[in-house]
């Protein structure tokens, strides 16, 4: 894998990872390589545009350490939305669910379908994921 740090404290982007599988952008079976996504910070979507470091079709799951680091998840919607992507898998926090859907107040999308995980504090739960909720587009 390779492990991309995308950050830009003098302007205010905290840090995200982005992995990427090595090798071609697709493999052998027609399908974009995995790639999964570590904190959405506000103004990520721009960063990586400047760094040529896009996230692409392979993106499959984005990972939120706390609300704060999905600030930026709505610009990454909307990128993703307009190459067409199929699904993104979100998982973060207890809130997270809410804070995706409540994207589709003024972002209206029906691509990429998103699929949102809240994880249970450790303390409060023995399992770690809730059941999982598909967040979708009002018609």
């Amino acid at each position: 894998m390779q492990a991309h740090l995308v950050t830009a404290p003098g302007d205010g982007v905290a840090p995200a990872v982005l992995l990427s599988l090595p090798g071609s952008a697709c493999d052998g079976r027609g399908q974009a390589a995995a790639q999964y996504l570590f904190n959405v910070p506000e103004g990520f979507s721009r960063l990586v545009l400047e760094h040529r470091l896009r996230p692409g079709a392979g993106l499959r799951a984005a990972f939120a350490s706390d609300m704060a680091s999905l600030a930026g998840f709505g610009g990454l919607v909307m990128r993703l939305r307009g190459e067409g992507h199929g699904q993104l898998h979100v998982v973060g926090p207890t809130g997270t669910r809410a804070a995706v859907c409540s994207l589709h107040h003024f972002i209206h999308w029906r691509h990429p379908a998103v699929l949102v995980e809240e994880m249970a504090p450790w303390e409060a739960q023995p399992t770690v994921y809730q059941a999982s909720k598909w967040c979708r587009p009002a018609a």
